[in-house]
């Protein structure tokens, strides 16, 4: 169900006695964001606070932290089942990076997310790791499998063939360590790539 935006963000600024000065903020913020929660999302503080003033950044800030907090806790309280689930863990905040993030996700036997850490951040259109650098934390957390995940600024979606021979690379060592890698997800705007659903590389 959509989200009527407006009255949301009213509601959010003040929530007991709306002014017209907060539906002012509300319509004008809105339209700046291009009427898109995910550029919403996007826009810092600093952005924020000349169309709405500190109060009702700070606010929105914190609205938007806690809803991707209680998603990521429900997520990770729930076996991976599917690459979807991973997704929903990590676009909201991945997909609006300015530059490239390398990302593992620990699992347990069980599937449970065990830990998620960022191994290597790049540049705006690449990102290069070490492969002993990708396990280190796995291997510490005594990890039975993982999933790789990075972002693609630019919002495209396909797999380059540095991603290919990296997550390859991966899988080798993963295979001598004993540690499974289950996929590689590929975070864009609004869509996500499974490298191991296309067969890119598995």
């Amino acid at each position: 169900m959509a989200i009527d935006a407006i009255p949301t963000l009213i509601d959010l600024f003040n929530p007991t006695r709306p002014t017209a000065r907060d539906q002012m903020c509300a319509a004008d913020l809105w339209q700046a964001a291009d009427q898109s929660w995910n550029t919403l999302y996007r826009m810092t503080e600093e952005e924020l606070i000349p169309l709405v003033g500190r109060a009702h950044a700070i606010r929105l800030r914190t609205a938007f932290a806690i809803s991707h907090a209680k998603l990521a806790e429900a997520v990770m309280g729930e076996p991976i089942t599917s690459p979807m689930d991973v997704v929903a863990l990590l676009q909201a905040e991945m997909s609006h990076l300015p530059q490239e993030e390398l990302r593992v996700i620990s699992l347990s036997t069980r599937a449970h997310v065990i830990s998620m850490h960022t191994v290597v951040v790049g540049t705006l259109n690449t990102a290069h790791c070490r492969i002993a650098d990708l396990f280190r934390e796995p291997l510490r957390r005594n990890a039975a499998s993982i999933i790789l995940a990075h972002n693609h600024p630019s919002g495209m979606v396909w797999a380059s063939p540095e991603d290919i021979l990296l997550t390859k690379q991966v899988i080798q060592a993963g295979q001598l360590l004993e540690i499974d890698v289950l996929d590689h997800l590929i975070i864009g705007k609004g869509s996500y790539t499974s490298m191991r659903e296309r067969r890119l590389a598995w």
